[in-house]
Formats: C-alpha cells, structure tokens, sequence
C-alpha cells in the first residue's frame, strides 16, 4: 500500500493561499512530512462528522507508546488545524500517516510554518 503524499505549501509574511483541496486517499491512505512548525489543515463540507486518524510510528522517549490521535471533524464547514505532532508520530522519514474515515467532502492541507 503506497500512502498519498499530501505536499505542504510554506508560509510567508506576506501570507499563503490555503491548500486544502487536496483529495482524500481512503483506499490507501495519506501522509505529510512532519517537521516542527506544521499544521495539518482538515476541512469538511460534508453533512456527516468524519474522523482523522494520526497514528505513531513508534514507541516515543523511554520506550512510552502513544495512542492514535483521533479526531472528529464536525459536520458542514468543518474547518480545523491541528498542530504538529511529537516525532514519535513519525516514521523513518519524518513522514506522518494520516486515515480519514470517509473522502467524501473532505479535503486536506499542510502548511509548513517554518
């Protein structure tokens, strides 16, 4: 199974335009690059709730295993932005998984702030 890359745009003083129109990999999954400053952007238009799914890599600092994040994205405009997450979330690569519960009406973005 080859994850869909979701690329980041950077931002910059003089602002950046949104890059949330990019599609949802439900068969396959999702993944960014994962480095400090990121924000993973969800957005969802849908008249359902939808999870994402952040799922760790590994075992963190002394051998401590972290949970999925799960997050519910509300129903119609569902907008959120959900912070970097610790390196444990990370696989070889920094690269970070992400699996949203249904595509429809459900895009995603990265904005890399740093």
């Amino acid at each position: 199974m080859s994850r869909t890359l979701i690329a980041a745009v950077l931002a910059v003083e003089a602002g950046v335009a949104a890059n949330d129109a990019q599609a949802v990999d439900v068969a396959n999954g999702n993944y960014f690059v994962n480095r400090p400053g990121t924000l993973l952007h969800v957005k969802n238009t849908n008249a359902a709730t939808r999870t994402v799914t952040l799922t760790p890599q590994g075992a963190g600092p002394n051998g401590v295993l972290y949970a999925p994040r799960v997050i519910t994205i509300a129903a119609l405009t569902g907008d959120i932005y959900i912070q970097a997450l610790p390196q444990v979330f990370n696989g070889g690569s920094a690269d970070c998984n992400v699996d949203v519960s249904v595509a429809l009406n459900v895009t995603l973005g990265v904005i890399q702030t740093q």
